[in-house]
């Protein structure tokens, strides 16, 4: 409401000065007087944002490999030269065909952990800038500062076992298993004969876990073969 009523008192300064004959003092005093003060809180909330307050808020999502179902790929796309900034791409269903990555800019920072359960997630904190109450947001209708962005995390948890690559790496890897016969029935005899011996480990007969351990022990060795293609 302020930059709309900065603008009235901005036209109603002119309008006085200009044409107005009997009291144009005083209206020149009064419209620049609120042309100034309505000036001066739009310009405290854009620069010190006077009656906004930082909210946070955190949320959590399933996401899957964008190399493929079934392989245990953290695929992401390095931005720059100092490494610390990566974009990352994954998918929010198992059968999407686009792709999706975290954002790209000054306010975001996105990293990669390893998780503790089967599945990877991604968990996104942002803060923004939100309204005190319903006053000042009637105050500062139309200064889009309502819900700017502070700052945004994006931590994508991957399973023990899921290997980090660049999107070259991808493809070489991509080139490599089209190029090879790792799908043989040799292969899958030695994953099971993995998974086997992870079970046998656990000493456990709870199906339960059993299942848990039998998921971890696929990736881990899904993961150490494509470590070995891509050497």
């Amino acid at each position: 409401m302020l930059i709309y009523l900065s603008f009235i008192m901005a036209v109603g300064l002119y309008l006085c000065s200009m044409f107005l004959k009997r009291g144009r003092r005083v209206g020149v005093i009064v419209f620049a007087t609120l042309f100034v003060l309505t000036t001066v809180g739009v310009t405290a909330n854009y620069s010190h944002h006077w009656g906004m307050k930082k909210v946070t808020t955190t949320k959590s999502q399933r996401i899957y490999s964008a190399a493929g179902k079934n392989l245990p790929i953290n695929l992401y796309q390095p931005v720059g030269t100092s490494g610390k900034d990566n974009v990352f791409i994954y998918k929010t269903t198992p059968h999407q065909g686009k792709t999706i990555h975290t954002q790209a800019n000054e306010l975001t920072y996105s990293q990669a952990k390893t998780s503790t359960t089967n599945t990877a997630y991604l968990t996104t904190t942002e803060t923004r800038w939100r309204y005190q109450n319903g006053f000042y947001k009637f105050l500062f209708i139309g200064t889009g500062m309502q819900n700017k962005l502070v700052h945004r995390t994006n931590t994508l948890y991957y399973p023990k076992g899921y290997v980090r690559l660049t999107v070259k790496q991808a493809n070489q890897l991509k080139k490599r298993m089209t190029n090879s016969n790792q799908a043989t029935s040799a292969i899958k005899q030695q994953m099971t004969t993995y998974v086997q011996q992870k079970i046998a480990a656990a000493n456990t007969r709870d199906p339960q876990k059993i299942k848990q351990i039998s998921q971890q022990a696929q990736l881990e060795f899904q993961g150490q073969l494509i470590k070995k293609l891509l050497q």
